[in-house]
């Protein structure tokens, strides 16, 4: 599966409408939720990143892992010798001990992931229906929706919101708690 237009069309059963500026609109949004609640980026792409008034030796980027290049300017917009830094890609984060007190640092980056691993493409799809059934006031077949309530008395009751927008206020609502516990893996500091 991919997280794209062609397999949002397979997941709704949709041809015509929405349109197809519409329905990666709804792509878009999902996706920028999800990055909004992690705190970095997921699509593989060139970045510019500005630091300023650095104190630390290191540079936390927002798009990783997946970094193939980078180049780093000051203020004056100078192209500063990066030999000397160290990267860890899988974390993104860039050490040299240049960055101490550096006034301003642009970081020109290509990173992200080339292929979204399948928890988070769940994570983005779960969010993606929630959107898409709130627009077309429809429901998708595979929403992922929270439980609502457990009974265990004689062991009985599992209720699921059917609704799926018991999540994170940070995706106004169409976050799905599944969703957030998946995201909350990726989210800065953690992955």
């Amino acid at each position: 599966m991919a997280y794209d237009l062609a397999t949002a069309r397979i997941r709704t059963g949709t041809t015509v409408a929405p349109t197809d500026a519409e329905m990666q609109n709804i792509l878009d949004t999902a996706m920028s939720f999800a990055e909004r609640y992690c705190s970095r980026f997921f699509k593989n792409a060139t970045y510019v990143e500005e630091f300023r008034d650095r104190a630390s030796r290191t540079l936390q980027l927002r798009a990783f892992p997946e970094i193939t290049s980078i180049d780093i300017s000051d203020s004056d917009g100078k192209t500063l010798d990066i030999s000397n830094i160290g990267l860890d890609e899988e974390r993104g984060i860039v050490y040299g001990g240049f960055f101490v007190g550096a006034k301003a640092l642009t970081v020109t980056y290509e990173g992200g992931y080339v292929t979204l691993p399948l928890d988070l493409e769940l994570a983005l799809w779960s969010i993606f229906d929630n959107i898409y059934g709130a627009m077309t006031k429809t429901n998708v077949t595979g929403s992922v929706g929270g439980i609502s309530s457990v009974t265990l008395a004689d062991v009985g009751t599992v209720k699921y919101n059917t609704s799926g927008s018991s999540g994170s206020s940070d995706g106004y609502g169409y976050i799905p708690m599944t969703a957030e516990a998946i995201l909350n893996l990726y989210t800065l500091g953690q992955a």
